[in-house]
């Protein structure tokens, strides 16, 4: 489907931070049914989710430990089937539901106690499960990376968790070790079918979020070792938000070798996300041009670009993402955020693939550094006020005054101290004004203009900051329920004129 037909009009969401009082602790896959509902209700045509994959024991959904397995951590174990038949099922899941009552969800709490629920629901269960067709026909579609996931996870837990280069223990690994794995990815694939379908209902496109680069300890570098260049790992150069650069960690790809394979890895990742989106995200599309690569043991400012020769890098660029794109019915937008050679976006436009224009950044930086109109955006572009990785409005307003005194300036405002209802809406009118065919923005941002629907720090609203590392990273989720989200009217009637 062509999503520059017309203005589609959409939120942002990380499925985790969705709150319910019968999820266990974090965001779950069928709260998206209900948020869905009510997107329909106010006229929102996509919702658009962070990564969902696996992670393991680290929070950041850009850190899989494989590119097709989902999150254990986002089932909806009130959803099981035969809980009646799992002594204390009721007790245990009310026990873990105290955990929705913090600001932030705890994620390494969370994520062992429904681990803990996980297995003891197995051993009373399973049997059942196992004899079932939509079982065995989940685990028959999926055998590709389901086996080489599951085997990964079953090896891991005999090494004690260490990553995969350390392992003593190498296997092998029998059907029945790896049947804990199958019933995890079968029930999160199964619900969120269920979500896809409520979607196609509704009428919501869901767009999801394909990162770039992918944790050196999973099960994909694991088994594709061959794909994988670790000499050097992916960062980003020092910049104004971050003066001494970043280091992902994350290993390069050898493309060279995916060609050789006719990239099939990459064909069988979006083949598995075609089952849960209608769009997808590019994460860091510049990526696929050049990559700023790091040697072991520098720092990221002795980092550089590979490859490094423009035309190479062009080259490349274009290369790559036609394959991909061809390679999928999902739509896709990029995520060209940052220092972007010109030739990149050009390149993009040539494949019709839209950028992302994040407003307070879009101004004439080579001349007087005004800010450029929003009807001359591009329709190929989706506009957004921020990302997971920015400063909500709120906290931008609060604490970069001389970036916000020239965005005032530009609309002709005098500077004020506080973001008042009025220019918060009128910021928002702005965004789904625009020249982009796609307006998209964090539904954080449409909560902010009622205070009782959010935090009166601005910096709770925040989802991330890049180039740290804490446990107050990617655990942000709503201050209201879900239910009193969805029953706000003003709210609704904001957001039904924005939308239309």
């Amino acid at each position: 489907m062509d999503f520059l037909d017309r203005d589609y009009h959409g939120v942002v969401l990380p499925c985790f931070s969705t709150r319910r009082a019968c999820a266990s602790g974090v965001g779950e896959f069928l709260d998206l049914i209900p948020l869905i509902e009510w997107l329909s209700s106010v006229n929102c045509d996509i919702l658009q989710l962070l990564p969902l994959n696996d992670s393991g024991n680290d929070s950041s959904p850009y850190s899989a430990l494989s590119a097709h397995a989902l999150h254990p951590l986002n089932i909806s174990l009130w959803a099981l089937p035969f809980l009646d038949e799992v002594p204390q099922s009721k007790k245990m899941l009310q026990e873990l539901s105290v955990c929705n009552s913090s600001v932030r969800f705890c994620y390494q709490n969370v994520l062992r106690n429904k681990e803990e629920f996980l297995k003891y629901y197995f051993d009373h269960v399973f049997e059942k499960i196992k004899r079932s067709d939509s079982f065995q026909k989940f685990v028959e579609k999926h055998n590709y990376w389901l086996d080489i996931y599951c085997s990964f996870r079953v090896l891991k837990n005999r090494n004690e968790q260490k990553p995969w280069w350390e392992w003593k223990e190498k296997g092998p690994v029998i059907n029945g070790e790896k049947a804990f794995y199958q019933m995890i990815q079968f029930f999160a694939f199964s619900q969120f079918e269920e979500v896809k379908s409520a979607a196609r209902r509704y009428g919501v496109f869901v767009k999801g979020d394909i990162p770039i680069l992918i944790n050196k300890d999973s099960a994909d570098v694991w088994h594709h070792t061959h794909l994988f260049s670790f000499g050097h790992t992916a960062g980003a150069p020092p910049d104004m938000f971050n003066e001494d650069g970043q280091n992902w960690g994350f290993p390069l790809y050898c493309w060279k070798e995916h060609e050789k394979d006719h990239f099939s890895w990459w064909k069988e990742r979006l083949k598995t996300a075609e089952n849960l989106y209608d769009l997808f995200r590019i994460d860091h599309i510049v990526g696929f041009f050049r990559i700023f690569a790091i040697k072991a043991g520098d720092s990221a400012k002795e980092g550089f670009f590979i490859p490094n020769k423009q035309s190479e890098w062009e080259e490349q660029g274009k290369k790559l993402l036609s394959i991909l794109k061809n390679a999928t019915s999902m739509f896709p937008v990029g995520e060209d955020l940052g220092s972007i050679p010109p030739s990149v976006r050009s390149i993009l436009k040539d494949l019709s693939i839209p950028g992302t224009k994040v407003i307070r950044w879009e101004r004439k930086w080579d001349t007087d550094g005004s800010f450029i109109p929003l009807s001359d955006y591009p329709k190929e572009s989706m506009s957004t006020l921020s990302t997971h990785d920015t400063e909500p409005v709120s906290l931008w307003w609060h604490k970069r005054s001389g970036e916000v005194g020239a965005f005032c300036a530009f609309k002709r405002w005098e500077y004020e101290h506080t973001l008042s209802f009025e220019r918060r809406l009128a910021i928002l009118q702005d965004c789904h004004k625009s020249g982009s065919k796609l307006h998209i923005n964090p539904l954080e941002e449409y909560l902010a203009l009622f205070p009782e629907l959010s935090f009166e720090d601005p910096c709770a609203q925040r989802v991330n900051v890049p180039g740290t590392s804490s446990e107050w990273n990617w655990t942000y989720r709503t201050k209201p329920f879900l239910e009193e989200i969805t029953a706000h009217k003003e709210l609704h009637n904001v957001l039904k004129s924005l939308f239309s």
